[in-house]
Formats: C-alpha cells, sequence, structure tokens
C-alpha cells in the first residue's frame, strides 16, 4: 500500500526502512541520491509497464 501510495508510512516504520536499506530516513525522500540513468530506467520501464498493462486490456476489449 505505501508502494501505491494508498498508505504513508508511520514514522517508525520510516526508520525500519531506513535501516533495512542501511540509509539515513531523510534519504529515503531524496532524488540526490538517484542517477540520471537510474530515473531514466525507471521511466522506461514504467511506460513499458503501462504498455503491456494498456495492450493487454485492449485484447480484452476486442473479444467482447
Amino acid at each position: 500500500m505505501i508502494e501505491i501510495g494508498k498508505k504513508f508510512p508511520s514514522l517508525d516504520m520510516l526508520e525500519r526502512i531506513a535501516t533495512a536499506l542501511e540509509v539515513d530516513t531523510p534519504e529515503l525522500f531524496s532524488m540526490k541520491s538517484v542517477s540520471n540513468k537510474e530515473i531514466m530506467s525507471l521511466y522506461k520501464d514504467t511506460l513499458l509497464d503501462i504498455k503491456k498493462v494498456m495492450d493487454k486490456r485492449l485484447k480484452e476489449l476486442e473479444y467482447k
């Protein structure tokens, strides 16, 4: 639910996530630690995922 924006983690949960990722809690919200290459890769992957979902849905609608 956190990943899709339906819930926001408590401060305790944020600290636990940061500990598990071996980063400081504020770094969870920093884009400075993410390279442009990583951002572009995420962007590309997101667009491909959206395309797959849309293609699947369009095929489902064709058969109705």
